[in-house]
């Protein structure tokens, strides 16, 4: 199984989503520590919008998580993606 970019973002946002409902937080509380709206935070935690990588990292510290917690694979994720996977190669950069 490839694992794509979608997927990724949908493991991302389920972890977001994960992290933000163990430390007890709405979505209003965690959009406005990171100073975007509840709306956009719907959308990081769907999947639908890529999360960028300094946004990523201001959850983490808002969460007091590591970046790698947003990257695991948890319950309800096996069809998102498994053990086995292999990463699509339009992912890796060619040397240039």
């Amino acid at each position: 199984m490839r694992v794509t970019a979608g997927q990724i973002d949908r493991i991302i946002g389920c972890n977001i989503r994960r992290r933000r409902l163990a430390r007890g937080m709405t979505q209003q509380e965690l959009a406005s520590d990171i100073g975007v709206s509840f709306q956009q935070l719907q959308k990081y935690e769907a999947g639908t919008n890529r999360v960028s990588a300094g946004m990523l990292f201001r959850i983490s510290v808002v969460l007091g998580v590591s970046l790698y917690a947003f990257f695991e694979a948890g319950p309800g994720d096996e069809n998102q993606l498994d053990n086995e996977a292999e990463v699509d190669p339009s992912f890796r950069q060619s040397d240039r």
